[in-house]
């Protein structure tokens, strides 16, 4: 569980590594569709002790640029009890993994992840226009203890992205004797999806900003269809050539 840039690509390939743990990206604990489940029924070799499911959704997300009325702190709150108790229906015995991190680092990664998903916004106004709905979404103590209140405080595990960062081997240590696994997995070596630099980030919000300004001259509701086709275009790929050399002008 928890917010993006916070080691969560990382954690995704140990957890797909580790001998006792059963994960597979985007799939549902392991599992794209019914027949998986079948399928390792019938294998005897299979013996995971949990099946692992990410949900990294608890903070802003890319969509906030094209949903932005919806970003209040009173619908944050609302959809991270949604979110709890939808969970607690399908999992009620999971085990929840919480990592956060410090407060200036996230927001400053909230703002780039942000800007790469298509958001036309500088850091300060983008922080005046959401703080509300931010300051929610990043309180820690209430959403750990909704998901405690839910799941039981002794099934919620609660690390910082720091100790990940500067000690790998000891934070994933921990895990491993919270969720008392027999068997060990050691770290990935070198970086896993280290955040864009910022020669990226400006072509990106200046490619943004250009589209945004010549779609304007269409009806409204075909600009915005036109920009959310941007938007997933961006999302879905990371290395469009024009941004690349957009990146290169910035970084001379």
């Amino acid at each position: 569980m928890g917010y993006p840039k916070t080691g969560s690509t990382y954690l995704q390939q140990w957890f797909a590594n580790h001998p006792s743990l059963l994960y597979n990206g985007k799939n549902v604990a392991g599992f794209s569709n019914t027949w998986d489940i079948e399928k390792y029924a019938r294998e005897a070799s299979n013996a995971h002790d949990y099946f692992v499911l990410k949900c990294s959704a608890l903070g802003i997300r890319g969509e906030i640029t094209v949903a932005a009325e919806g970003y209040t702190a009173q619908g944050v709150i609302a959809y991270q009890e949604k979110l709890a108790c939808t969970l607690f229906q399908l999992f009620p015995k999971a085990k929840v993994l919480f990592v956060t991190r410090g407060f200036e680092g996230m927001l400053k990664s909230a703002w780039v992840e942000y800007v790469v998903s298509g958001g036309l916004l500088k850091f300060d106004d983008f922080y005046e226009k959401y703080a509300a709905g931010l300051a929610e979404a990043y309180n820690y103590s209430r959403v750990v203890e909704l998901f405690e209140k839910t799941f039981k405080p002794e099934n919620v595990i609660v690390m910082p992205y720091e100790l990940l960062r500067d000690d790998p081997a000891i934070y994933l240590k921990e895990i491993e004797r919270r969720l008392s696994l027999t068997k060990s997995e050691p770290p990935i070596s070198g970086r896993v999806n280290a955040a864009p630099a910022h020669s990226y980030i400006q072509a990106v919000q200046f490619l943004s900003q250009i589209i945004h300004t010549v779609i304007q001259i269409f009806p409204k509701p075909l600009a915005a269809k036109l920009y959310s086709l941007y938007l997933r275009k961006i999302n879905k790929q990371k290395d469009i050539s024009l941004i690349q050399l957009l990146a290169k002008f910035h970084k001379n």
